[in-house]
Formats: C-alpha cells, structure tokens, sequence
C-alpha cells in the first residue's frame, strides 16, 4: 500500500500509512471542510483501480465517510508463436509440436504450437518457454522466451523449427 498515493480534490499527492500490521492495506485520516470533495488515486503500472462509490461526493460537519480504493493486479501475458520453415521436403504444421511454458501459475502450461500464437496468462516473475523436439528439424527459441515478466506486461515468444536437409552418402 505504500507504493501508491492519492490526491483530495486534485491536490498534492498523500500517501497511504500502514494499516494494522497488514502490508497490503493502507489509511489516511484527513480532517476536510465539509462541502463537495473527491478522492482520485495515480494509476500504477500493472494493477487495476476500482474507487469506491464514497469516494466522491458531499460531506457535512460532524460527518464521517470512508474512501476505499482497491487495486488489483494485472496478470502478465505471453503470447507463444510457433514457426516452421519446411524448404527442405519437411511436411510438419506449427500444430505437430507441442509447447510448453513454466512460471508462475500459467493458465496453460502444455499446448499444441500455433503460427498465429497462443496467449497464456501467468503471474508476474521468471518464466521459460520451450517444446518437445521433434526428428528432422533444428530449433530456435527467440531471446523472449525466457526471463522475467512484470503485471500487466505482454511480451511474444516465437520458437521456430526448420527442416534438416536430408544426407545422401553414395559409396563405390
């Protein structure tokens, strides 16, 4: 909570203090001249802001409302592209190899390749992607299918298969 701020009425931004031991919450007590206000919050890269309906509105002498603002973190996504070069005889599709991808609770983790990609959804943190390899083609893993990912990032991993040429050795 301490990583996000807020602003009364559009003016400097004020930050949340710790709230109950809990880290992940935070409060602000503000004394205010009664009359109209509003509560807005700086967005943060890789989470969701909802405010609350009282975060808006009037307020009277004597009266107590509580603002509640909620962020929610964004998951990261990877879109996973499979590429085969077959200008060697190779007659295999993306959808022969099957991918895979490890991290931080992807929603798939095992799928069948796919030339236009295949989206997964996973948690911010380090992540790898490879494939079972398959006879007669070499592979190559682009420089994104590995490393970390933050909330709310997309980044694209495209493995591509080429087809070996074949080896006729005649002997006499």
């Amino acid at each position: 909570a301490n990583e996000f701020s807020f602003r009364l009425d559009g003016g400097t931004a004020t930050a949340f203090e710790q709230d109950g031991g809990n880290p992940l919450a935070g409060i602000k007590t503000l004394t205010v001249v009664a009359g109209s206000y509003s509560v807005d919050e700086q967005t943060v890269s890789g989470y969701t802001k909802t405010l609350g309906e009282t975060c808006t509105g009037t307020i009277a002498n004597g009266e107590t409302k509580t603002c509640t603002i909620t962020n929610d973190d964004k998951p990261a996504t990877l879109i996973v592209k499979k590429h085969v070069v077959n200008d060697n005889g190779g007659t295999l599709t993306a959808d022969a190899f099957t991918l895979s991808v490890t991290g931080s609770n992807p929603d798939k983790t095992s799928f069948p390749g796919d030339e236009q990609g295949t989206t997964v959804t996973l948690d911010a943190g380090s992540y790898s992607v490879d494939e079972q390899t398959l006879a007669g083609y070499t592979k190559t893993l682009g420089e994104t299918c590995t490393g970390t990912i933050a909330n709310g990032e997309t980044k694209t991993c495209t493995i591509t298969n080429d087809d070996k040429p074949a080896t006729l050795i005649v002997k006499k």
